[in-house]
């Protein structure tokens, strides 16, 4: 039904969500945006939500790992990779934007937080 969707709309088409780049749309332009946040900043604000510790490790360590920027590359040519750290939801929005309408490009590099220091600093204040 998704497919019904995308094929026979006229324009450009969002799908969000966690899993987003897991679906193959039968379209030849896909562009995925995976909104990357830095570990030490996504830490405190699951901390807030009352997430449990658990649950706070699982999301932190596939952020640090960048699993879904990679699962995203394994099923698409054009992956962008955003560090939405501190950007306020008008920012990343234009970004995006700009991406899609082809006034800037797409980042190429990937995020790495395994080597940043403040990740560091944060696996070794794990409880």
């Amino acid at each position: 039904m998704l497919d019904d969707v995308i094929n026979n709309h006229k324009g450009t088409v969002i799908i969000d969500g966690h899993y987003a780049h897991d679906y193959k749309p039968k379209i030849d332009e896909v562009i995925v945006f995976v909104l990357r946040r830095a570990p030490w900043v996504l830490y405190d604000e699951l901390e807030q939500r009352g997430y449990d510790e658990k649950k706070v490790w699982e999301n932190i360590e596939s952020e640090m790992m960048g699993i879904c920027s990679n699962e995203a590359r394994e099923n698409h040519d054009m992956v962008c990779e955003i560090d939405i750290t501190g950007l306020p939801l008008k920012e990343i929005t234009t970004s995006i934007r700009r991406i899609i309408e082809e006034k800037d490009s797409c980042p190429t590099e990937q995020i790495d937080w395994l080597t940043h220091s403040r990740t560091i600093d944060l696996m070794k204040e794990r409880r």
